[in-house]
C-alpha cells in the first residue's frame, strides 16, 4: 500500500527501500523511546501513546495535499508508523510478561501470532479492493479515523474507570 502511495506522489520504485529501512529504524528507535517512557507510563499507556503517534501518520498519508508537501514530510511519517510499531512491539511484551505471568506468555504470544497473521493477510486484501475501488487516500483516511476513535474511546473509558475508582476512595 505505501509503495503505491509514493508512485502516486512521484516517487521511484526505490522508495520501497526506504519504507523498509524507515520502518525498521523507527522500530528500534520506538522500543528505546519504550523503555524510558515505562519509567513514567503504564505498558497500557504505552499503547494509547502507539495508536496516537499511528493516528498523526496516517492522516498525514490521507489527508496532507502531495502537492504543496514535500515528499521528504512522507518519509517522516513512514518512520513515525515505524516507530509506532516499536512502541508498540515493547508494550505488549511488557505487558504480556507482567500482566498474565511467565508461564502462559508462550499460550498468549501464540495468540497474539495467530490474529496478527490474520491481519497480516486480510489487511493488504481488503486495503488493496479499497484503494482499487475509491483510492488510496481514502484508505488512509478511514484508518486515521478508525485510529482516532479508538484512542478517544479508550482514553475515555479509562478516564470513566479513574472517576469511578476515585468515588469509592
Amino acid at each position: 500500500m505505501l509503495g503505491i502511495f509514493f508512485e502516486k506522489i512521484g516517487q521511484s520504485e526505490s522508495s520501497i527501500g526506504y519504507i523498509i529501512s524507515l520502518l525498521g529504524v523507527g522500530g528500534i528507535v520506538g522500543t528505546r523511546i519504550s523503555g524510558l517512557l515505562l519509567k513514567k507510563l503504564s505498558a497500557k499507556n504505552l499503547l494509547l501513546f502507539s495508536v496516537m503517534v499511528n493516528f498523526v501518520a496516517f492522516w498525514g498519508f490521507g489527508f496532507l495535499d502531495a502537492k504543496t508537501n514535500h515528499y521528504a514530510t512522507y518519509y517522516l511519517l513512514i518512520f513515525l508508523v515505524g516507530t509506532a510499531s516499536g512502541v508498540t512491539f515493547f508494550a505488549i511484551r511488557y505487558g504480556v510478561r507482567n500482566i498474565i505471568g511467565f508461564e502462559h506468555v508462550g499460550k498468549a504470544t501464540g495468540g497474539i501470532q495467530k490474529i496478527s497473521s490474520i491481519v497480516a493477510i486480510l489487511m493488504p486484501i481488503i486495503g488493496g479492493y479499497t484503494a482499487k475501488l475509491i483510492s488510496i487516500e481514502f484508505t488512509f483516511k478511514l484508518t486515521s479515523i478508525l485510529l482516532a476513535v479508538i484512542f478517544l474511546y479508550f482514553l475515555f473509558k479509562k478516564y470513566k474507570l479513574t472517576e469511578k475508582r476515585n468515588t469509592y476512595v
